[in-house]
């Protein structure tokens, strides 16, 4: 989907709606005066016929009405799937990580059945944001996505702001992440959410394939499974529960992975990029801005 052309569409069947509605009461208007000077069997069979007739265009305005806040949903829905999910040749989703070492960002506010939370960032960092150029606001995102990615050990990942249609995109190919941004976008704060929750995809990702069991597990001086789950909860507070479900989730067909946002790569990075986004202050602001050389 074109979540572009899917709000210009909505926005034209609100407005067909709003003139079939300001019609029927037009016409409505007409049929009433006209008992003044038409009567007879005729007329009262054209006015009884009128009745049905705006019944059925008050029908047609909600049926237009609710194409409309459908159409509407689903091209949320599509922002959100465009920001998240990826693997090997896959599209990603609008991923984020986890600042807070030894903290499981799946303990925030997302939850499966729940409505999506993105964060609410601070009013100053948005002001700052908002009034940055193009140029220095993918600067700055770039170092916040950079910054993001070095605390899991990930570093030269590809990153571009080239996407149109989503907000954001995490892939893998052949062990190699790129994560791209859509840089018409970057001007809204939300998409602060979106650069750490890519990054999260990338780790999750590493994760999964860290705690693969190896043939070599069982000898002495090699690093076990176990040794593995227990040094990146440590590290990044990633639980045994939840990279096992992360895997579970790689390892299913796209098709039988259940509804997107229930996710368990999706509902973890939404904490994470929700976590990020409240907590960037000003002070962080100041020091990416430095990091990418600008301001």
């Amino acid at each position: 989907m074109s979540t572009d052309h899917a709000s210009a569409q909505a926005e034209r069947i609100d407005t067909g709606a709003q003139r079939l509605e300001e019609l029927a009461e037009e016409l409505g208007a007409t049929v009433g005066r006209s008992a003044g000077s038409w009567i007879g069997p005729d007329a009262e069979a054209f006015r009884a016929e009128w009745s049905s007739t705006a019944q059925a265009l008050r029908t047609g305005t909600q049926e237009l009405l609710a194409r409309s806040a459908e159409l509407s949903r689903h091209r949320d829905e599509q922002d959100t799937a465009s920001e998240g999910d990826g693997q090997a040749g896959a599209s990603g989703t609008d991923g984020g990580s986890d600042t807070t070492t030894g903290s499981s960002a799946q303990d925030g506010p997302n939850a499966p059945g729940e409505d999506a939370y993105y964060g609410e960032v601070d009013p100053e960092v948005v002001e700052r944001w908002e009034s940055m150029s193009r140029e220095d606001r993918e600067a700055v995102a770039r170092a916040i996505i950079e910054e993001e990615l070095a605390q899991y050990g990930l570093e030269d990942v590809p990153v571009d702001f080239d996407l149109t249609g989503s907000n954001g995109w995490w892939e893998v190919s052949d062990g190699a992440h790129s994560i791209s941004i859509n840089g018409d976008r970057l001007d809204t704060p939300r998409l602060l959410h979106t650069l750490a929750h890519e990054a999260r995809h990338a780790a999750q990702w590493e994760a999964v394939q860290d705690t693969e069991s190896g043939f070599w597990d069982w000898l002495p001086g090699v690093d076990s499974t176990a040794d593995d789950y227990e040094r990146l909860e440590e590290e990044h507070g990633f639980t045994r529960e939840e990279i096992d479900s992360w895997r579970e989730h790689f390892d299913t067909p796209k098709d039988e992975r259940g509804p997107y946002l229930d996710q368990s790569i999706e509902v973890d990075a939404r904490n994470a990029g929700a976590e990020v986004s409240e907590e960037l202050t000003m002070e962080d602001l100041d020091r990416y801005e430095e990091l990418a050389g600008v301001g």
